[in-house]
């Protein structure tokens, strides 16, 4: 079963991320909920099928936006890149600073919506 987020809030977070200078890539996720299981050939078959990153919790709240009927979107940082040499990011000033901007992004979307 593949599981989607909502266009208008992709469009919509997309929008105001763009807006505050963050690099914005929307796709297809691997969702796995078994830590260490990202193993370079599963990366590399993911990566050709144009999957843009792994994590644990997309397909379970798609899943639960569907089953609840309503509209869901995830806004992903960025921590560990594994798409060369494994370059883990997780505690670092770079992945704080960029989840305070995904929490701005978020906050704003939010914002410029029940004004």
């Amino acid at each position: 079963m593949t599981l989607s987020p909502d266009q208008r809030l992709v469009e919509g977070l997309q929008s105001v991320a763009e807006a505050e200078g963050a690099s914005v890539a929307t796709g297809p996720q691997w969702t796995i909920d078994a830590p260490y299981r990202e193993l370079g050939s599963k990366i590399a078959a993911y990566r050709e099928r144009g999957v843009l990153g792994v994590d644990m919790e997309t397909s379970a709240m798609y899943a639960l936006g569907r089953f609840r009927g309503v509209s869901v979107c995830n806004l992903l940082v960025v921590s560990d890149e594994l798409w060369g040499q494994w370059r883990p990011a997780f505690r670092s000033d770079e992945l704080e600073a960029a989840t305070k901007l995904a929490q701005r992004i978020v906050l704003k979307y939010l914002n410029s919506q029940l004004g």
